[in-house]
């Protein structure tokens, strides 16, 4: 089947346009999109793709996907990927015509930061540092520069914004798929040997020992997912566990421990209360009562045991 593929912010047909300013350059996938149907929905910039630029006294791009803005005037930028193609139109214009702010420039500070650490891929020597990388842009971006900028690096303004202040964004959004990847591959090995569970405790035995890379795995799906409740520790990681009750059809949130080494995930049922701070009290299972392990990350492939 022929790939899917978008530009992010623009329509299927590329009718919208984006603006940069001159002088800057950036990977131009990391504002693709491709749906390809064996590997899944992924930005561009993770593919080989062929990007031509209409006209390149206004820009050009590499055979890696960097763009360069050489010149004021509009070109008009297509991938190709796998017989499928998709067009957008980039205007250059004057370097600053954006304008500036404190914000703004710090903003271009961190992701260019951001931009020269990222490998060519995540392992367990560098993927927590990634981890903290990836967080304290969210942080900052989020807290700080929300509204200025959104984490794509478009200006927010009363009406969607085309003009792109930060071009390097993107490659937050790079990395980020980049640890999603690694999440999906190495979270699939928990392998179940047994569930032993109280009204106050679930104990999930795993048949083998919990290995580095299933830690970081396990530790990227805290931080994308639940980095609010928990703080990112160097060998322990705390996820939500989804468990339903089946006579009740109610859900109950576990905090699951995870352990490097360890052969147990330890999940204790619990409910949250959002204030200025977010709490949790800690609740019972209901004796007699089957409940269905179908959490977010696959290998429980929908356990169920009964408490006793």
């Amino acid at each position: 089947m022929t790939p899917e593929l978008s530009w992010t912010g623009l329509t299927d047909s590329g009718d919208s346009t984006i603006q940069v300013e001159k002088g800057q350059q950036f990977y131009i996938g990391d504002y693709g999109r491709i749906y390809d149907f064996k590997k899944g929905y992924r930005l561009a910039s993770e593919f080989k793709v062929i990007y031509t630029s209409s006209k390149e006294a206004v820009a050009e791009i590499n055979e890696k996907g960097l763009f360069t803005a050489k010149s004021t005037g509009t070109t008009r930028v297509t991938m190709k990927y796998k017989g499928a193609k998709c067009a957008c139109r980039i205007e250059v214009v004057e370097e600053g015509a954006f304008g500036t702010s404190e914000i703004i420039e710090k903003a271009r500070k961190e992701v260019d930061w951001l931009s020269r650490i990222i490998p060519q891929r995540v392992t367990v020597k560098n993927g927590v540092l990634l981890l903290q990388v990836a967080l304290r842009y969210e942080n900052i971006i989020s807290k700080e520069c929300y509204l200025e900028i959104n984490h794509f690096g478009f200006l927010m303004e009363e009406t969607e914004s085309c003009k792109l202040a930060i071009p390097q964004a993107g490659r937050y959004e790079h990395l980020n798929s980049l640890l999603a990847r690694y999440k999906e591959k190495y979270l699939a090995y928990f392998q179940i040997k047994s569930i032993l569970v109280s009204t106050k405790e679930i104990d999930i035995r795993l048949k083998e020992e919990i290995t580095a890379k299933q830690m970081l795995a396990a530790q990227i799906v805290q931080c994308q997912m639940y980095s609010m409740y928990a703080p990112l520790q160097k060998e322990q990681a705390t996820l939500h566990l989804h468990i339903e009750d089946e006579e009740t059809e109610e859900t109950v949130v576990c905090l699951g421990k995870i352990e490097k080494g360890s052969k147990n995930i330890i999940a204790i049922p619990v409910e949250f209360s959002y204030g200025e701070e977010i709490t949790y009290t800690k609740l019972e299972l209901k004796k007699g009562h089957t409940y269905c392990l179908g959490d977010k990350m696959q290998w429980s492939k929908g356990r169920r045991f009964t408490v006793e």
